[in-house]
Formats: structure tokens, sequence, C-alpha cells
């Protein structure tokens, strides 16, 4: 199992602390739970989507 999570800035002005977390199965990457974390703070912000991302 793969947990994904992030706390960061966000919104206008980036005035928003937000974290978020996103649980996937064993077949789970890293970059498809960065994917779905992103994207999914992107939709509640009103940003595009796919969001980009840099991945370690």
């Amino acid at each position: 199992m793969w947990v994904t999570h992030t706390v960061g800035f966000a919104g206008p002005g980036e005035r928003y602390v937000v974290a978020a977390m996103y649980e996937q199965g064993a077949s789970g990457t890293l970059d498809k739970g960065a994917h779905a974390v992103s994207d999914a703070v992107a939709t509640y912000f009103g940003a595009p989507v796919p969001a980009k991302i840099t991945t370690p």
C-alpha cells in the first residue's frame, strides 16, 4: 500500500495552508499518488488539471 501526502500553500496569494493525503493499493506508484493529490487540490482551487508537478 502507498500513502502519498503533502502540505503546502495554495489559493490566491498562497493564503491557504493545505494538507492532503491519498491512499492507493500495492500496485500504485509515487507518481500516480502525487498526481492524484495535486489534481485534487488544483480542482478545489480552480486551477488547471492536470496540475504541473515535480517529483523527487
